[in-house]
């Protein structure tokens, strides 16, 4: 995850450098951005299904030395095509992701499961802290190029202490099918909470791509505050997340039940979300940072419980020998918010600031409570939403 967000201090800038006076920067980049997540959908269930078939450990493995090779090519891009390249390479080892959690979940055992993902939650949202300083400081020390040198180097460290220190696990012999399908989403038909489940994510993911493709106009609209402002509670939402996600959960879920932990994570979505646009009128009475700090809390909050929550639900809802297929689904399902939520909440944010926050807050609560019984405490058996 560092490796992935050190770009995004940079790779805009860069490629309006390397277009130049073209009057199509802002649809080209636009596709710079979403082509990785595109690749991802396909690539990623596919990769999670050939992990859980041939071993989780290699197929990391090999998706972590794409991702280094991505971030090289962004290293040595001259042409806007090159970056194309690269993000395209980038979206084929994201798997990388989506299988290091089905071997956690393998490994972890029933009983600290949910506290293991709750570690793996906690590590993503350490590289979305930690990803976007390093870029930062690399490309103002030493150049834009630099963090694609930096990112692969990451990126094979990473390999090394996989190789070193994760077991191989043990992996079920499974005959290739004669014809794949582009889109393999078996699981959906084949496990109804699974279905369920797969829907939520995307809406959690939607709501996070429509904040952060506008969060950066909408405080310098409304506040006059720039980049530092950005970064400063970007990483504050970030570490209170790796708390909520390692440290707090595991309390939490031993007090409220999953379906109430979903439903209370996405109301405090929806409330830190509705607060954003609000905060240049609220400024009267305390400073707009006030309140962005508050609606960053809420929203923190929010995602530090649904996230590895979901990650949990899907896990237990499949068997042993498809972890890798889940998550890998799962990563897709995460991916499509990131597809559509920086269109639309960028054609939004240009009508009106506040449209692209009130939409994400609305579905946010929608999915609060339509949110079926799907935990095990509830007799009901859960259906798609």
């Amino acid at each position: 995850m560092v490796g992935f967000t050190m770009l995004i201090p940079d790779i805009q800038l860069r490629a309006q450098t390397l277009l130049g006076d073209s009057k199509l920067v802002g649809p080209i980049i636009g596709l710079l951005l979403q082509i990785t997540f595109v690749i991802q959908i396909i690539a990623s269930p596919r990769w999670g299904k050939l992990s859980d078939a041939t071993g989780r450990r290699r197929i990391f493995i090999l998706c972590q030395i794409l991702s280094a090779a991505a971030m090289l090519l962004y290293g040595l891009a001259n042409h806007v095509m090159l970056l194309f390249a690269s993000r395209c390479m980038a979206g084929f080892g994201a798997a990388n992701v989506s299988i290091a959690q089905a071997i956690a979940s393998s490994q972890a055992g029933e009983d600290r499961k949910r506290m293991v993902m709750g570690w793996m939650s906690a590590a993503l949202s350490g590289g979305m802290v930690f990803g976007p300083a390093i870029g930062g400081f690399a490309s103002s020390k030493s150049g834009s190029h630099v963090i694609g040198y930096v990112g692969a180097v990451i990126s094979l460290i990473g390999a090394l202490l996989v190789m070193v220190f994760v077991k191989d696990d043990t992996h079920v012999a499974v005959e290739p099918k004669k014809k794949e399908k582009l889109l393999d989403f078996t699981l959906l038909k084949s496990y109804p909470s699974v279905r369920s489940l797969f829907w939520i994510a995307v809406t959690a993911s939607f709501a996070l791509a429509t904040l952060e493709g506008t969060f950066g106009r909408l405080i310098k609209q409304l506040l006059g505050m720039g980049q530092r402002e950005f970064g400063l509670i970007f990483s504050y939402e970030a570490l209170l997340g790796i708390a909520v996600s390692a440290f707090g959960l595991a309390w939490l879920s031993k007090k409220i039940c999953e379906t109430t932990l979903l439903r209370s994570g996405y109301v405090m979505q929806a409330v830190g979300l509705g607060i954003n646009p609000l905060a240049g009128y609220l400024a009267t009475y305390m400073p707009g940072l006030f309140w962005l700090f508050l609606a960053s809390t809420l929203y923190a909050l929010g995602v530090g419980v649904v996230n590895p929550t979901l990650s949990t639900m899907s896990s237990n809802a499949v068997p042993e020998d498809a972890q890798g297929e889940l998550f890998g689904l799962m990563q897709s399902a995460r991916t499509v918010g990131f597809v559509i939520g920086p269109i639309l909440g960028g054609a939004l944010f240009d009508t009106w600031f506040a449209a692209p926050y009130i939409l994400a807050s609305a579905v946010c609560l929608v999915v609060a409570f339509v949110l079926p019984n799907i935990c095990r405490c509830h007799p009901k058996i859960a259906q798609p939403i």
